[in-house]
């Protein structure tokens, strides 16, 4: 499934997707059932998903693949250069 789209839900595992999102993807995109689509939550999950229905504005999904995030805290490192005199100071 070759997937060229990237879209955005709170919540992955729903199973719908958000009627904005749903109008992009059926009314420009002219996405078909079948399709396929990337969904993330802001969290930096990834699912890989699939067009299962639509109905209307609704656009229904099944998820094909799950990508948790796995979050891990910056190392954050500051440099000072120093000056070529005190005078400077």
């Amino acid at each position: 499934m070759k997937i060229k789209h990237t879209f955005f839900s709170e919540n992955i595992t729903e199973g719908f997707l958000p009627e904005v999102e749903a109008n992009h993807a059926l009314r420009v995109l002219r996405m078909k059932i079948g399709d396929g689509f990337y969904l993330l939550n802001g969290n930096g999950s990834k699912a890989m998903c699939k067009i299962s229905e639509i109905n209307g504005k609704k656009l229904a999904y099944e998820v094909v693949e799950l990508e948790e995030a796995i979050l891990s805290t910056p190392t954050i490192s500051i440099a000072i250069a120093l000056p070529k005199s005190n005078d400077r100071i």
